[in-house]
């Protein structure tokens, strides 16, 4: 390091009484967190995280051993988009251990996108670039994708999610409200707090999209594969499937029933489109 800039590290830091207490609480608290989180009732989401992230990796692993001539094109391209937002699902997990809700939050909202954008490149597989970047063409907007092109009217829980993405507008808006009514007695300051209601909502969104993950591989990936039916591995990932299935409809404070509705209907139709289109080939 030169001299000159240890010189001015040295000079920022005597500005401060104690530089590392701050640092130093919210690890503290993180640490609390995570002791409380796994000694509550959210111990057994743990439990099932971990099981279905396994499956997931060992699922993402094998396809590259399975047969590709069969596998249309644009696979490889929804392949990467899974295989590129694993490790965001578990830092999404590992975040709300610590109590990191806002950041879950944002990783989350891309989670999600990344499953819609799956979609596009399923019926828009020739302009599978616009989900990375701007084209000229067919360009992939993912709320008028929804509404247009997958018929999805109610998206309410990815329209809290991008509120919350984009600046956290949604906590401003609540701190906003909070000090028009008490001017001078509100104060300002970085706060974190266990919250319940924030941790149920944020499992099932891990849930869901770990299901919808799942779920794409076997519908999108196993049928141009060779693997057999009643295998070890595919019974795991058919029971693993079910079972977040299962979770996201038990889970207190569950969201977006209508809206794992509207997206089971949409696989039926990108499975219904893709063999169309394999047929004429």
């Amino acid at each position: 390091m030169p001299e000159s800039t240890a010189r001015d590290i040295k000079k920022m830091l005597s500005h401060s009484d104690n530089p590392s207490m701050v640092v130093s609480n919210l690890y503290d608290y993180q640490e609390e967190h995570k002791a409380k989180f796994l000694d509550w009732i959210w111990r057994w989401f743990v439990v099932h995280f971990e099981h279905g992230f396994d499956v997931l990796a060992k699922m993402m692993y094998y396809l590259n051993f399975t047969p590709k001539e069969k596998r249309p094109e644009h696979r490889a391209f929804q392949w990467l988009i899974i295989k590129n937002n694993i490790p965001s699902l578990f830092y999404a997990f590992q975040n709300l251990h610590f109590g990191s809700y806002d950041a879950t939050n944002a990783i989350i909202r891309s989670l999600f996108e990344s499953i819609i954008k799956i979609f596009f490149v399923s019926l828009y597989p020739e302009d599978k670039e616009s989900v990375l970047y701007k084209r000229k063409w067919k360009q992939f907007q993912i709320k008028t994708f929804l509404e247009n092109d997958l018929k999805v009217k109610r998206h309410d829980n990815y329209m809290r999610l991008s509120i919350i993405a984009h600046c956290n507008w949604e906590k401003t808006l609540k701190d906003f409200v909070n000090i028009a009514k008490e001017w001078q007695k509100w104060l300002i300051n970085i706060e974190m707090k266990w919250d319940s209601d924030e941790i149920s909502r944020q499992v099932n969104y891990i849930n869901f999209v770990m299901r919808w993950y799942l779920l794409l591989i076997k519908e999108l990936f196993i049928v141009h594969s060779h693997m057999k039916k009643n295998t070890e591995l595919y019974n795991n990932l058919i029971d693993t499937e079910r079972a977040f299935s299962w979770l996201i409809k038990e889970t207190p404070n569950r969201f977006g029933t209508t809206m794992h509705g509207d997206l089971l209907k949409i696989i039926r139709k990108i499975k219904k489109t893709e063999k169309k289109r394999e047929d004429k080939e």
